[in-house]
């Protein structure tokens, strides 16, 4: 791969602003039931609001031994770098060397390529667990799900393979061989304990 390093028409002057605000608040609920409730809202001067938040809960069984849980929303906004972030390199694709350009999804090489504007990334995370706490041993186990919609990644190399000519074609304007940008491509769902 070989890159030329940063040229003129790369460079963009892009700013962000972001204001938020966080509230928790816990109690006791019973003398037994620990509850929490938690809420953040988030305003971005190029992007949008968003409103996440959290609930809580852990329920001591017996003195030893409790259960806990807590169930939360999650945001995030495309960064500058995935919105904004330009470059060509030359990629060898079956041995031939193919100009390979990094475009903003809202560049006019990437709507020609039929990109969208950049969404959040939305999560939903779940987690169940128990306590133990002997006299010399404390221990945790916690299983969680973290659900998240509309990751963002990189496309493929729009145009490099043999069979994509009409995508060269539509690329042809641009003076590269291929293409890519970022996509709200991917769901993903992690579990684990």
């Amino acid at each position: 791969q070989g890159f030329p390093g940063f040229q003129p028409e790369n460079e963009v002057d892009e700013a962000r602003h972001a204001f938020s605000a966080y509230a928790d608040v816990e109690s006791l609920l019973t003398q037994r039931f620990l509850a929490s409730v938690a809420v953040r809202a988030e305003k971005y001067s190029d992007f949008g609001s968003a409103l996440t938040g959290k609930l809580s809960g852990r329920f001591d069984v017996t003195q030893p031994f409790a259960l806990r849980g807590t169930v939360s929303t999650g945001f995030r906004a495309p960064s500058l770098q995935q919105e904004f972030f330009t470059s060509t390199a030359t990629n060898f694709v079956n041995g031939d060397p193919v100009e390979v350009g990094t475009f903003p999804a809202t560049s006019a090489i990437s709507r020609a390529l039929g990109s969208k504007p950049l969404t959040a990334e939305k999560s939903r995370n779940y987690s169940l667990g128990a306590v133990v706490r002997l006299t010399n041993f404390d221990a945790t186990l916690d299983g969680y799900r973290i659900n998240i919609h509309d990751r963002i990644v990189l496309s493929e190399n729009l145009g490099a393979a043999a069979n994509q000519g009409d995508v060269r074609a539509l690329l042809t304007p641009f003076n590269v061989g291929a293409a890519r940008f970022f996509i709200n491509g991917v769901d993903t769902r992690t579990t684990g304990v």
